[in-house]
């Protein structure tokens, strides 16, 4: 008898043989005997005689497998021979196996995201989001699943109606001091109160906490003690907010490590983003840590970018100064002067003072007014949409996309990073967000208006943690 193998569900056939064709009849019997898979649950025991015609040399012992749902080893049992009439046993014994084909499900996991990087006391509220569906009530959530130190949940809601994969939990701090930590923890019986298990008993994996300190003390620790804050800001030391931006949009790179305590010094919310750059920016604006080739002057050199032709796709500069040299800083500021004067006329063309010929007392030569219908050269604007409420945005970043841009100038009050790397005119405009124009830029042809695209690709707020970018709105539009 030979070894064979089947799909649990299908049969196993074993081949039994002579060794040549007789004259006469030969007889054997045979039985199934139980190894790692089990006789009744696994396969079908079966037993018998075969008996072998004058001439024949073949025949077929047929074992059922049963198809189950369980991920597990292949299982294996015994096929032996036994009682010849006839001939004699060669080899009496083989093995069946039985192929498991269910594949292992993916395990469950859950993520945090949005959580503050500091309370003042107040209810404060993050995203948490399953890696699938299901079930799941709030009450499970809110009472047991959920352990918070130094605060309660007071509220666990789903973002989807009738979808238990994405909720907002609320969670109210005992006081504005407490120091709170938000902890989910790996679910190890699904009978048990609070477990996360899926329908099929998939237990929760993985165990994901965070911690939000309290705002007072988040200056001079980051809620882990103010070795954790030191280690993060050795790692940065002489890391510039430019340097941040440049890796946002991706014209630099910095180590896995420095992009790590950007975020555990931002909104720490495990990934590298806006919020992470306008934290950093604001702690070397308070002098709260060594940042590298940063301005401390706290007012913007102007209003205006220009993008250069020696050096195109590369970040020209934000609008605060930039202290580089001298010769540098007096060059910079006559070109902003210009850009300043040029980009911000009330009609939206790109103009210049008016012409004197060289006298003082001449009379100014009349500049053309523009055509009803904007149309050459000049500026368009984005305009800016926030919701209604949700909480004022104090940064977004923007894609910009459009044929010959050639200038782009920030409105009155907030700070622009701009970069064209690779031909994407990616922006961070930074400051108190509010509805209207917030840049202008330059194009060839104001009349094309319908072939430029703004996207807002993220934005935060005054928490430094990322909102819901489908609640804003970013257009191109003629001024």
């Amino acid at each position: 008898v030979s070894d064979a193998s089947a799909t649990e569900g299908d049969a196993v056939e074993f081949s039994v043989s002579l060794s040549e064709a007789t004259g006469g009849q030969v007889a054997v019997a045979y039985a199934t005997a139980g190894g790692t898979a089990t006789s009744g649950t696994d396969f079908a025991a079966e037993s018998g005689t075969l008996t072998f015609a004058a001439g024949e040399t073949s025949k077929t012992v047929s074992v059922a497998t049963t198809d189950d749902s369980d991920e597990e080893e292949d299982e294996t049992f015994a096929l032996t021979l036994s009682s010849p009439a006839g001939a004699t046993l060669g080899d009496a014994t083989a093995t069946g196996t039985i192929r498991d084909n269910d594949e292992a499900a993916a395990p469950l996991s859950a993520t945090f995201s949005d959580v503050p990087a500091s309370h003042t006391g107040d209810p404060f509220t993050f995203g948490l989001t399953f890696s699938e569906e299901l079930e799941l009530s709030f009450r499970v959530l809110r009472d047991a699943a959920l352990r918070v130190t130094g605060g309660t949940v007071q509220r666990a809601f789903r973002k989807k109606q009738g979808s238990n994969r994405a909720w907002n939990i609320t969670v109210g701090p005992d006081s504005g001091s407490a120091t709170v930590i938000v902890k989910l923890p790996v679910t190890t019986d699904c009978n048990a109160s609070g477990a996360i298990c899926t329908a099929d008993g998939r237990k929760l994996s993985k165990a994901v906490s965070d911690t939000v300190p309290p705002a007072a003390s988040s200056s001079m620790s980051d809620g882990e003690g103010g070795d954790v804050l030191e280690d993060a800001l050795t790692v940065l030391d002489g890391v510039s907010p430019d340097q941040a931006a440049d890796a946002l949009v991706g014209e630099a790179t910095l180590s896995e490590a420095q992009l790590n305590a950007l975020d555990r010094l931002g909104n720490r919310n495990g990934r590298y983003d806006l919020g992470d750059v306008l934290s950093w920016r604001d702690r070397c604006q308070r002098g709260d840590a060594r940042c590298g080739g940063t301005s401390t002057d706290p007012g913007p050199a102007s209003a205006a970018v220009l993008l250069g032709v020696a050096a195109a796709g590369r970040r020209r500069t934000s609008r605060r100064a930039r202290h580089r040299g001298a010769g540098r800083r007096a060059a910079s500021a006559l070109a902003l002067l210009l850009a300043a004067t040029t980009a911000w006329s009330c009609t939206g063309d790109l103009v210049g003072p008016p012409a004197t010929g060289g006298d003082p007392g001449a009379p100014a030569v009349e500049l053309p007014q523009p055509a009803t219908a904007p149309q050459g050269p000049g500026f368009l604007t984005v305009e800016w949409t926030a919701p209604a409420a949700g909480g004022r945005a104090i940064g977004v970043l923007l894609e910009l996309e459009g044929p010959g841009i050639e200038a782009v100038a920030g409105a009155a009050g907030l700070e622009l990073y701009h970069s064209a790397a690779s031909g994407r005119h990616r922006i961070v405009v930074a400051g108190p967000l509010e509805s209207g124009p917030v840049l202008r830029f330059r194009v060839p042809d104001r009349v094309r208006l319908a072939l430029y695209r703004v996207r807002v690709l993220q934005v935060t707020g005054e928490d430094y943690g990322l909102g819901d970018t489908a609640k804003y709105r970013a257009v191109a539009a003629s001024n």
